[in-house]
């Protein structure tokens, strides 16, 4: 009879000690809500993750439903009483209405073999965004880069706006530089060093280089000074390039001007030019509120112009008078520098 207590007695402490050894994770808030949001946002919350057990625990996949990102981990080790962060992101363009989104979290204790599932949960309202409201995911998607490859000289003559000076021979000091995974379009006087220029960043990791068919000369046979600029102005990417990406070193055929024409961004900075020169988006103009209708009047009735501040307060009004003066593509980004850092930080931000 001892003997039968004794050995339940070690069973029972063996049971307690596999408790106390237990791995267990827990979320700050399960559930959280955007609230009302606009078609085409970008949303992020961060959820704390924590072990409150007395054993090492693994988390081995996050995985979230179709239209939220979460941070692709291989495995994270949280140790007993420690934390981590888990961000994840919700784009909202192309949903409408009450929409929920999901996100699995499987870990398991360090010397567990059954995997166990933690399950958060994102909500928002998704409302329909005004007609001159341009979210950051949308200017990311139509967002491109002119490089000019003529001398500094010709460039500060006359040159396309929003245009980069980029010098021919020294476009081999911007590979690692200029950022990768964006549409770019060089252009020279008359179209014969460009083809080279593309070949060239094309073979170093940039497959989305491309060339203007003809150069300017061709830009200004067929539009005169439309979309002209003149002075030069230096800018400096804050983020580097990142690794290559796969691609070819051949060069597709080039563009022509009319599809440029149809394509032509203006990105409009109506900040101070102590803040625009501190972070832009490349190519952007810095003109200030008072004279922007003024200064859009050498622009064609039908350009795509997008206007920003740094929170959307000054650019909204003023895309809204854009509009009223006959420039129906005019759009102000919604959130303004703000939004955008909150979905994409630095990426295509300069300073000069």
């Amino acid at each position: 009879m001892k003997k039968t207590l004794l050995l339940v007695s070690v069973i029972l402490a063996g049971c307690s000690l596999s408790t106390l050894a237990a791995a267990t994770l827990v979320v700050d808030n399960a559930s959280h809500s955007f609230g009302e949001v606009l078609a085409g946002q970008i949303v992020s919350h961060t959820y704390v993750l924590s072990n409150t057990g007395d054993a090492t625990l693994i988390i081995t996949r996050v995985q979230a439903t179709c239209g939220c990102t979460v941070p692709s981990w291989e495995t994270a080790t949280l140790e007993a009483g420690s934390s981590i962060p888990l961000e994840a992101t919700f784009s909202t363009a192309g949903y409408s209405g009450r929409v929920i989104k999901t996100v699995n979290v499987y870990y398991k204790g360090l010397n567990e073999t059954t995997t166990r599932t933690l399950q958060l949960s994102l909500s928002a309202t998704v409302l329909k965004k005004a007609q001159y409201d341009l979210m950051a995911g949308d200017l990311d998607g139509i967002f491109y880069l002119l490089i000019d490859l003529r001398s500094p000289e010709a460039y500060a003559s006359r040159h396309l706006i929003g245009a980069l000076n980029i010098p021919y021979e020294k476009l081999g000091d911007w590979i690692g530089v200029l950022p990768r995974g964006v549409f770019t379009v060089l252009y020279d006087q008359d179209g014969t060093l460009a083809l080279s220029a593309a070949q060239s960043l094309r073979a170093a990791g940039y497959p989305d280089a491309q060339t203007l068919r003809g150069g300017i000369d061709a830009w200004t046979r067929a539009y005169e000074s439309s979309f002209a600029a003149v002075g030069a102005a230096a800018e400096r990417f804050l983020l580097p390039a990142g690794p290559p990406l796969a691609g070819s070193a051949g060069v597709q055929a080039p563009i022509d001007v009319s599809y440029l024409n149809r394509e032509f961004l203006v990105l409009i900075d109506l900040r101070l030019p102590e803040a625009y020169a501190a972070a832009h988006f490349a190519g952007a103009v810095n003109i200030q509120p008072a004279d922007l209708l003024a200064w859009a009047t050498h622009l064609p009735n039908g350009a795509k112009i997008v206007l920003y501040d740094e929170d959307g307060s000054i650019a909204r009004p003023f895309a809204t008078a854009l509009v009223e003066a006959s420039y129906k593509e005019a759009e102000a980004l919604f959130g303004g520098l703000a939004e955008w850092r909150a979905a994409f930080g630095d990426r295509l931000l300069a300073s000069s």
